[in-house]
């Protein structure tokens, strides 16, 4: 409606028409500027609905890239210090990896694994380069809890071409042991056969609400 359509209303309906508006008009006092005021308040909320269409068909910024893991280098955390030693550590020394001596009994090897399985499990872990050092250890501990793996093992020695870091894999060929393939499924398994399939944690990293639980979950279980 123009300003000429506001000038035939009465003074109280251009004051309610101001109201629904939410338009103070305290300070006039004569017609002639409530109608002006009027005529000003439709402008603006005819022009409120084009604003808001141009707002929201304006690109959006793309979201903020993915926070990265961070490097267990240089970290005072006990976690990132002993992530360090499994990677800097021979792919194959499995004693090494456990951080055991090369006589330790049956109870020492799964005291071992249980407290680096459950600190580098990669759904607990935050450290960059988790995955490798969970798969590290799960292997050494597949190998040492076989009787018959670790007699030949013992028989062999570790395999001396492999350097620490290594690869994903366990493949290692030399004079030595042979190191055992070992992907994320084999140690994910072992990890399920070890503290019981309802105390496991999922295969892919789990957002941190569901994550704490499980971790509770897999503490309690193993005691």
């Amino acid at each position: 409606p123009s300003q000429n359509s506001a000038t035939a209303m009465s003074i109280r309906e251009i004051k309610a028409e101001l109201d629904a508006l939410g338009v103070s008009y305290a300070d006039v006092t004569e017609k002639s500027e409530l109608v002006a005021r009027l005529a000003a308040a439709r402008a603006k909320a005819s022009a409120r609905p084009s604003a808001a269409a141009s707002s929201s068909s304006a690109p959006r910024p793309p979201p903020p890239p993915a926070p990265r893991e961070p490097s267990p280098r240089g970290s005072s955390d006990p976690v990132a210090i002993e992530m360090r030693r499994i990677l800097e550590c021979s792919a194959t020394d499995y004693y090494g990896l456990l951080g055991v001596q090369r006589g330790a009994d049956e109870s020492a090897l799964k005291k071992a694994y249980r407290k680096l399985a459950l600190q580098l499990h990669p759904d607990k872990c935050k450290y960059r380069g988790a995955d490798e050092a969970f798969k590290r250890v799960s292997a050494a501990f597949s190998v040492l809890s076989d009787p018959g793996k670790r007699r030949k093992y013992d028989f062999m020695g570790a395999d001396s071409g492999s350097g620490g870091g290594g690869g994903a894999g366990f493949g290692h060929s030399g004079a030595g042991f042979t190191g055992m393939r070992f992907g994320d499924q084999d140690a994910e398994e072992l990890f399920r056969a070890f503290f019981g399939p309802a105390a496991g944690y999922s295969t892919s990293r789990s957002s941190s609400s569901s994550g704490s639980a499980r971790s509770t979950e897999v503490d309690e279980h193993a005691g």
